[in-house]
C-alpha cells in the first residue's frame, strides 16, 4: 500500500467496495439499518480482497468449522457505512441455520474510544497493511480482529 492511505482507501482495500447504486433517488436517502444490510448483501462486489479472505480463514481456523458457514460483507459505499458506520460485517451460519453478525469498521484514529457504532472497531496506520511487506503487522491485525470476532460469536450463543 502507498504511504499516506486515507481511511476511505483503506476501507476499500481491505473489504473492497460494493457495487454502485444505479438508482440516483436511492443514493442520498436515509436506510433504516435492517434495509442497509440488505442493501450490503445485494451490492457485493464479484471478488473478495486478500484480506477478507484472510479473516474469514482465520475465523474459520479459531471456530473450528469450514469457512463455507462465514460470510464477510462490504459496506463501503452503502447506506450501511454512510447512515450506519459499518464498513464491512461477518455473518456465521451456526447449526440449525442460526446466523450471527459481527459489524466492522477500520479507522486510523487509534484514539477513536466510543465514537462508533460497529461491534467491532480496529486500527490500522496511516500507511496501510500489506501482506508481502510486513507479513508479521498484517497478520498480527488478522488474527486480533478474527478473536475478537469470535469472541463476539461466542457471547451471541
Amino acid at each position: 500500500m502507498p504511504l499516506a492511505y486515507t481511511g476511505h482507501l483503506i476501507e476499500r482495500e481491505l473489504f473492497g467496495g460494493a457495487k454502485p447504486e444505479k438508482n440516483a433517488e436511492l443514493k442520498d436517502r436515509y436506510v433504516k439499518y435492517r434495509d442497509a444490510v440488505n442493501i450490503a448483501k445485494e451490492r457485493q462486489p464479484i471478488h473478495e480482497t486478500e484480506f477478507s479472505i484472510s479473516l474469514r480463514s482465520k475465523i474459520g481456523e479459531i471456530m473450528e468449522f469450514g469457512i463455507d458457514k462465514i460470510k464477510i460483507f462490504t459496506a463501503i459505499g452503502t447506506p450501511l457505512d454512510k447512515y450506519h458506520g459499518v464498513d464491512a460485517f461477518v455473518e456465521t451460519d451456526l447449526s440449525q441455520g442460526r446466523k450471527v453478525v459481527v459489524t466492522l469498521d477500520v479507522t486510523q484514529n487509534p484514539n477513536k474510544g466510543d465514537n462508533y457504532k460497529a461491534d467491532i472497531v480496529f486500527f490500522v496506520p496511516s500507511d496501510g497493511i500489506d501482506q508481502e511487506l510486513d507479513k508479521a503487522g498484517y497478520d498480527e491485525i488478522v488474527n486480533e480482529v478474527a478473536q475478537q470476532v469470535v469472541d463476539r460469536i461466542k457471547e451471541s450463543k
